[in-house]
């Protein structure tokens, strides 16, 4: 799966949801990778500022601990930004393919 690539990538991803909300506006954010079990709320709020910012978002099958622990973080974490543009591209493909 594409997302265990994330590690390598750190440096161009932003965690949590807080911060990703907040990095959307400054237009570096090239998709919003979202926790399959990360609470209605959250995605409501991630997906709605994804829309309004026209931000390409997917949900995946990760539960919050496992998403962060793919980036090497010991907290749960709901959301994730990539913003790198050829590894969000990976990201939507594979997405896409199954």
């Amino acid at each position: 799966m594409v997302m265990q690539g994330v590690t390598k990538k750190k440096e161009k991803t932003v965690l949590g949801t807080e911060l990703v909300c907040r990095e959307m506006p400054k237009k570096r954010v090239k998709l919003v990778v979202i926790s399959s079990t990360a609470s209605e709320q959250t995605k409501k709020k991630l997906i709605t500022k994804s829309e309004f910012y026209k931000i390409p978002y997917v949900e995946v099958a990760l539960d919050t601990a496992h998403l962060a622990s793919l980036l090497g973080k010991g907290a749960a974490c709901a959301a994730v930004a990539i913003l790198d543009e050829r590894f969000a591209d990976e990201i939507i493909k594979a997405a896409v393919s199954k």
